[in-house]
């Protein structure tokens, strides 16, 4: 065994930059072993990279008009600083892998590889695991994945947390009523739609229906450096759910920022126990938001009624997101980010295959 593929007794001598480093190749050399695919270690992300990701999600949040130009500069410049980490072997290894796991608090989809013309997360699947805590990390590195069969029956709850009253909440409604309408007969589906306006109803709701996928559809709010989402009138950013379902969908505004290092529900969530959090970088626009998820909805009942159809269904649905949200950045401002159950911060790594 070659002596550098080894933890030496010195390591907790090391600064701690490298010890961080050792983290984080544990972690990716676990995952990329026990899925039979490539890990690649990439440089650290640059912090102006961070930086330049806050203006671009400040002017989402801020911007009263399409300005199309000034995000075309700060994606042009976000481009040109985070070039370096897409080095030979990288762009290898993305031009032949058939998706890709971003060990990362920095979503890497937005930036186009050299060569292309639109972002990474237009080009393949691709999926993020966020590094902190480094420590929860390592430990999650070293325990059982776990993983989910959606084969015969899927258990879907829509928590509805925006008042009636409000015109979103009036738009979203007129959404999932649709959805159940449409998928209604599809043998297996399930989708129950509930109106939670406090943080005890919707743990009422999650705890009666035990939901395979729980989609919460309302208003995200960042004050403070914390991104939350408003139930009824009142912001929250630990649910604190029972039972955490293994997949949820926060049908929100920017309740997943990563340019300022925000605490987000997203995150949390994932402590909680959730596998998968789906979850909005920016503003988005209701009515694409509602288009988006349900199509997700339909491609679960397309998976039902024509089973082996969409191995990879989820990571297909995510590559339309992307697809949508960042090949017109500004007309829909919807841009979404993924968040899994394990992760990764300061030097990046790939997973490839």
């Amino acid at each position: 065994m070659d002596a550098g593929d080894t933890w030496s007794t010195e390591i907790g001598e090391r600064d701690d930059a490298h010890v961080e480093r050792a983290a984080i190749e544990y972690a990716l050399a676990h995952r990329a072993v026990a899925n039979d695919s490539l890990g690649l270690m990439m440089p650290s992300v640059p912090p102006s990279a961070f930086t330049l990701l806050a203006d671009l999600e400040k002017h989402f949040r801020d911007s009263a008009a399409d300005r199309p130009r000034s995000v075309e500069k700060l994606l042009s410049r976000l481009n040109a600083v985070v070039r370096p980490l897409f080095t030979e072997p990288v762009m290898e290894a993305i031009n032949r892998a058939s998706m890709l796991t971003v060990f990362s608090n920095f979503p890497l989809g937005i930036a186009t590889m050299p060569g292309d013309t639109a972002p990474l997360a237009a080009r393949l699947p691709l999926t993020y695991e966020p590094l902190l805590p480094l420590t929860r990390t390592v430990q999650k590195a070293g325990a059982v994945a776990l993983g989910i069969e959606w084969k015969n029956r899927i258990r879907v709850l829509v928590a509805e947390c925006i008042p009636a009253s409000d015109p979103v909440g009036q738009i979203s409604r007129d959404g999932w009523r649709i959805a159940q309408d449409t998928l209604k007969d599809v043998e297996g589906l399930s989708i129950h739609a509930v109106q939670t306006l406090s943080l005890d109803a919707l743990r009422e709701a999650v705890s009666e229906h035990t939901p395979d996928l729980l989609i919460i559809s309302a208003h995200g709010t960042l004050v403070a450096n914390t991104a939350a989402i408003i139930i009824g009138d009142e912001p929250h950013i630990e649910l604190g759910l029972p039972n955490t379902p293994p997949v949820i969908v926060l049908s929100a505004c920017h309740v997943a920022p990563r340019g300022a290092g925000a605490v987000s529900v997203t995150d949390l969530l994932l402590r909680e126990g959730a596998l998968a959090v789906f979850g909005t970088q920016v503003p988005v626009n209701v009515r694409r938001n509602m288009r988006l998820t349900g199509r997700l909805l339909a491609n679960l009942a397309d998976h039902l009624t024509n089973q082996g159809r969409h191995a990879t269904l989820w990571l297909r649905h995510l590559e339309v997101a992307g697809q949508q949200g960042w090949r017109d950045p500004v007309s829909g401002c919807s841009c979404w980010s993924w968040a899994a159950v394990w992760g990764v911060d300061r030097p990046a790594g790939w997973f490839c295959r």
